[in-house]
């Protein structure tokens, strides 16, 4: 056996566990999901859900800045990894944390522009107090997965997610 095919078993094998390893994490993930919405609809008023829900989808237009940025660097990183050449891993990985860096930045001016004019969007029939501090405990949660997990791209490309 060459070393190509060996290569070609041994990413068959990645693919596997990364396989079972998704199937088992969307399972549980599925359940944790059920749990915390019957949590919240049993302990939260519907101006809360409601609420949550908006949070999760302001966030989710403001993540539109990262455009796919993700998937080109996985792609981009399979040949440097399949031979090996770490001064391109590197330096695709620093293009890639900068880059990162600035798209959660922008989340996090964008958000922050947002913030004065919550209030004013969000219609409840009771007072929430403290919206604007629900809002960007969401966004620094959002925002710090860019700053912090850029590099979990080297395990995607490297079918190394399990």
């Amino acid at each position: 056996m060459d070393k190509k095919e060996a290569r070609n078993l041994k990413r068959i094998e990645k693919s596997k566990i990364n396989t079972t390893v998704a199937l088992f994490t969307n399972i549980v993930m599925g359940v944790l999901s059920f749990v915390e919405r019957t949590v919240f609809n049993h302990f939260f008023t519907e101006d809360y859900l409601g609420l949550y829900s908006f949070n999760n989808n302001i966030i989710g237009i403001l993540t539109l800045f990262e455009l796919g940025l993700a998937s080109a660097v996985a792609y981009a990183l399979y040949a440097p990894l399949e031979y090996n050449n770490k001064e391109q891993i590197t330096a695709i990985m620093k293009f890639f944390r900068n880059a990162y860096f600035i798209i959660g930045s922008l989340i996090l001016i964008s958000g922050l522009i947002l913030l004065p004019i919550l209030p004013r969007i969000i219609k409840t029939t009771v007072e929430i107090s403290h919206v604007q501090i629900y809002f960007v405990l969401f966004l620094i949660g959002n925002v710090s997965s860019y700053y912090i997990n850029y590099k979990n791209i080297l395990f995607n490309a490297n079918q190394e997610q399990y």
